[in-house]
């Protein structure tokens, strides 16, 4: 891409990107992720590699790589905000490239890359310490992989699309998802062109799965990969659908901040709802996306349309074997599959003037709401929501007050959600604590009145 040309990409980008990097404290802390940077901890106390991830909601064991690659952020630093802009700068990158492989090889349009990274669900899960969000930036460069093979047939990308393949596994198992057709498309067309390195490239796929076997081995003995109780058919059915949250804010709010629209009134209430309109246009571009997806003329490489019809139908497929709900993390391991599909629309009808200026009008939607909720997280520390909470840096103040080596069940809790997750202040104490036993007996409180996240630590009366 010539940089003069398409100064405008790049400088729209590097706004975008600001935006990721500024206020890294302001993430949540909530559950798991004082669970993985405990893990990782305990793992580096002992110089050795964590075997497994955490479990998740139904007990199933996930891989070790988040683990793996905590262990070496914490090697760097104990400061979970420098650690949290590290992973910002991996995951970044790591889009970009698999994004810039995509545009070129599919010929879509370079302005794609900006609005990928416009997405608040991508916003959000880039910045966040948790083990299913690795999935946003290697699941790209692994589709990036499968494409180009696929379309050239080189080496090279069988072997890095086998490598991600296996990463993504040891990832999170929501990875099938992509894993199955696009290791199944890579090995037919393997077999089918008779490689002459084909015994070779076997053998790394063999080695591979040998390498995933304590993992396989440990996910069957725990006898913990069982469906999620009663099937919600709305979120099975319209699964393929999740693509729709992607380009817009389609229940994100509602998600991760359930308490924004109400620190807002008034005229600054119309405009919130007026630009989460604006922004329903990526949406329906994503829907036609999906249909010209099942179109003979839908101007994608035969093999790369199958691969993403397969990924669709796998979609559907799992939800239905899992019985799962419509949390939108579900999407992380398939989201450049669901943003071709709308990029692939946005490129082909880019041309008319009229259309270029809805895009854009939607762009702009999409960058006041970032900028606004990016604001509105600052301001009150958080969302009192059961996925977000207190940020990060509220939390490791208040921990920066408390004794690191003495239970913590003497505290206190008057804050929504927190005695749920008691975890997430004993971690950070290890962390940042004081090492001197209080002898004042505290409450963890609410600082400002609803709807401010923000928590304090009060001495509690004799």
């Amino acid at each position: 891409m010539n940089f003069i040309q398409n100064w405008k990409v790049y400088g729209g980008l590097g706004f975008v990107l600001v935006c990721y990097f500024l206020f890294p404290g302001n993430v949540d802390w909530i559950c798991d992720q004082p669970l993985l940077i405990n893990k990782a901890l305990e793992a580096n106390r002992f110089n050795r590699w964590g075997e497994l991830g955490i479990a998740g909601g139904n007990g199933t064991l996930y891989g070790p790589v988040p683990n793996f690659i905590y262990q070496v952020l914490l090697r760097v630093t104990h400061d979970l905000v420098g650690i949290v802009l590290l992973k910002i700068l991996i995951s970044v990158a790591l889009i970009f490239i698999g994004l810039f492989r995509i545009s070129n090889d599919l010929n879509l349009k370079k302005e794609g890359m900006i609005f990928a990274f416009l997405s608040p669900f991508v916003y959000f899960y880039t910045r966040t310490l948790w083990d299913n969000v690795f999935l946003i930036p290697v699941s790209v460069i692994y589709c990036s992989s499968v494409i180009r093979y696929s379309l050239f047939r080189r080496e090279i990308e069988f072997v890095l699309a086998t490598v991600t393949a296996a990463i993504l596994f040891h990832i999170h198992l929501m990875s099938v998802i992509v894993l199955i057709p696009g290791c199944g498309l890579i090995n037919i067309l393997l077999l089918k062109e008779k490689h002459k390195r084909i015994f070779l490239l076997l053998l790394l796929q063999l080695i591979m799965v040998f390498v995933s076997l304590p993992y396989l081995k440990a996910i069957f003995l725990a006898k913990t990969l069982v469906p999620y109780g009663k099937p919600q058919w709305a979120a099975i059915i319209f699964s393929p659908l999740l693509g729709l949250r992607l380009v817009g804010y389609v229940g994100f709010f509602e998600y991760f901040s359930p308490n924004f629209f109400a620190s807002f009134s008034g005229i600054g209430k119309i405009i919130i709802y007026f630009l989460i309109g604006v922004s329903l246009i990526g949406p329906i571009m994503y829907l036609g996306g999906l249909k010209s997806l099942f179109s003979s003329r839908n101007g994608f490489p035969v093999q790369v349309r199958w691969f993403f019809i397969s990924v669709l139908a796998m979609t559907v497929f799992i939800s239905l074997k899992m019985k799962l709900k419509a949390h939108p993390h579900y999407m992380n391991a398939s989201w450049a599959v669901y943003f071709c599909i709308f990029w692939k629309k946005l490129s082909d009808s880019y041309t008319p003037n009229r259309i270029r200026k809805m895009v854009w009008l939607w762009a702009g939607s999409m960058v006041l709401l970032l900028v606004v909720w990016i604001e509105y997280i600052s301001s009150n520390s958080g969302d009192r929501g059961l996925h977000f909470g207190p940020t990060l840096n509220n939390q490791i103040a208040i921990a920066k007050q408390l004794d690191a080596e003495e239970p913590l069940n003497e505290i206190t809790v008057d804050v929504e959600n927190f005695s749920i997750f008691p975890q997430r202040l004993t971690v950070l104490a290890g962390l940042y604590g004081i090492h001197r036993k209080s002898v004042t007996r505290m409450k963890l409180v609410y600082a400002e009145d609803y709807p401010s996240a923000e928590i304090k630590l009060i001495p509690i009366e004799k």
